[in-house]
C-alpha cells in the first residue's frame, strides 16, 4: 500500500486497490498489466479508502 500512495503522489495512473484472494490488488496502467498484491485481512471486496 505504500507504493500506491508513492505513486499517486507521483501522478502515476493506478486504479483504486482492492481485496481479492486475501490481497490488496492494485493495477498499473502499463504496457505489462502488472498488479500489485499485499496480504491483508480486509474483507473481500473491499475497497481502499484514503
Amino acid at each position: 500500500m505504500a507504493l500506491y500512495r508513492e505513486f499517486i503522489a507521483r501522478g502515476v495512473a493506478v486504479k483504486r486497490p482492492f481485496v481479492g484472494n486475501g490481497m490488496w490488488v492494485a493495477s498499473l496502467e502499463d504496457p505489462d498489466g502488472y498488479e500489485l498484491q499485499s496480504p491483508t485481512d480486509a474483507p473481500e471486496e473491499s475497497q481502499y479508502e484514503e
